[in-house]
């Protein structure tokens, strides 16, 4: 008297097969994307990568495209930052682009005895944008340099002062001539 057990069949969700269909259309999607797509960055996956003007793809969408391009404006490109080597010999007069200057070089100065002391006080004002900058100094390379002092346009006026603790004082003047577009 036992009833049998009947066994389930299984039957399939239409919602679930068509999450799966998705779901393996896009992992396909993405694999021909990897191998066949002009425009994808090939090296990150370890493969030779391909100017997006030699492959066969590219050529039929982009028709006549020279396989040597640049971007047009990279020579354009200047930075807003630049950085001068401050000679204690002779005064700088430069002209620059740049919105922002960075001064280095060597303690001017500096004799034998007090080479490890370095300068007991260093000040960099700028007399155009009235911009007193924070130097930073090596005595044991004896070489400073400060942070990016903000250029006014046209000419800006720079002032350097080297005083030492036996009373002997170094001034510099910097005379740059900013063109800023």
């Amino acid at each position: 008297m036992s009833t049998g057990y009947r066994a389930r069949r299984l039957r399939t969700n239409p919602v679930e097969v068509l999450i799966l269909l998705s779901v393996t259309a896009i992992f396909g999607n993405s694999i021909y994307t990897l191998f066949y797509d002009p425009f994808y960055n090939r090296s990150l996956i370890g493969l030779p990568a391909q100017s997006p003007a030699s492959s066969p793809i590219a050529a039929k969408i982009l028709p006549g495209t020279p396989s040597n391009r640049a971007p047009a404006s990279a020579a354009a490109i200047q930075s807003p930052f630049t950085s001068l080597e401050v000679n204690c010999d002779k005064p700088l007069e430069a002209q620059t682009t740049a919105s922002k200057v960075r001064l280095t070089g060597a303690l001017c100065g500096m004799s034998s005895e007090a080479e490890n002391a370095g300068p007991a006080k260093l000040s960099v004002n700028s007399e155009s944008s009235k911009f007193s900058a924070t130097v930073f100094t090596d005595s044991s390379t004896g070489k400073f340099s400060t942070e990016y002092i903000p250029l006014a346009q046209g000419r800006n006026v720079i002032h350097l002062s080297f005083d030492y603790s036996d009373g002997k004082s170094i001034k510099q003047e910097i005379v740059l001539q900013n063109q800023t577009l």
